[in-house]
């Protein structure tokens, strides 16, 4: 044990020193008017995730050397609420961030080229598209410090906010889904669409949307054995004959 930090008085402003360091980082990495905008979804989930793993590991840490000294019948504790009221709560934020951008992504994942292809309907696929931008662009207002717990019922009120405006989209895109896939051009293009997107691990509220559609890709695949079969009964006697073929 260093002689110089062997007293509490002078031991907790070390702590309180790394404490602070830790939390500069973190405000200094996520950055919430900019995280959405700077970085890819998924650059700034993975930015939040880090910061969190790293609030996480120090207490982690903590605990850890408190565990080892007291074996050694040494007394090592601390007052929490100093060490860890505050990166506790900036983790929960960390969290709360990483829902969001996962939210958003998803709807990304979703609302791709592949479904301008099965659908058809482009216009409305970039329409639900400019509502999820605008609702990542909300970020970009936020005008308080997210971290700090005396604002917390501001970022109470932003999530809220978030989770309003997104079930709007939910509820828009999922009229969206449900009409277009009763309209399919290609059962096969649907279906290729929805195993590729099985493969998206998701619990979006649209991933049951999207599974659901499977009846009607199965409708629109009856549909279409029962026009070939149509038209081979309409010309099994006499089958049409390509100009190539004819001059052959």
């Amino acid at each position: 044990m260093s002689k110089h930090y062997n007293k509490d008085e002078r031991f907790v402003p070390l702590m309180e020193k790394i404490v602070n360091e830790i939390i500069h980082r973190v405000r200094r990495t996520i950055e919430i008017t900019t995280l959405f905008s700077v970085y890819t979804l998924n650059e700034a989930k993975d930015l939040c995730y880090q910061a969190k793993q790293l609030l996480l590991q120090w207490k982690i840490e903590y605990e850890n050397i408190r565990i080892k000294l007291e074996d050694g019948f040494l007394i090592w504790n601390f007052e929490y609420r100093l060490l860890f009221d505050k990166t506790d709560y900036m983790s929960q934020i960390c969290d709360d961030l990483i829902q969001m951008s996962s939210n958003l992504n998803q709807f990304y994942d979703i609302f791709g080229s592949e479904m301008k292809a099965v659908t058809g309907d482009e216009q409305m696929v970039d329409r639900v598209l400019e509502h999820v931008s605008n609702l990542k662009k909300s970020f970009s207002t936020c005008q308080f410090d997210i971290f700090d717990r005396d604002n917390s019922q501001q970022w109470r009120l932003f999530i809220e906010e978030f989770k309003h405006r997104s079930s709007i989209i939910e509820h828009e895109a999922k009229g969206f889904i449900h009409a277009s896939f009763t309209q399919l051009r290609s059962a096969e293009t649907a279906l290729d669409m929805l195993m590729k997107f099985q493969k998206i691990d998701t619990t979006h509220v649209l991933a049951y949307e999207m599974i659901r559609q499977f009846s009607a890709i199965l409708l629109q695949y009856c549909k279409e054995v029962d026009s070939i079969y149509d038209l081979f009964i309409k010309y099994k006697k006499n089958p049409p004959i390509s100009k190539v073929n004819h001059c052959i």
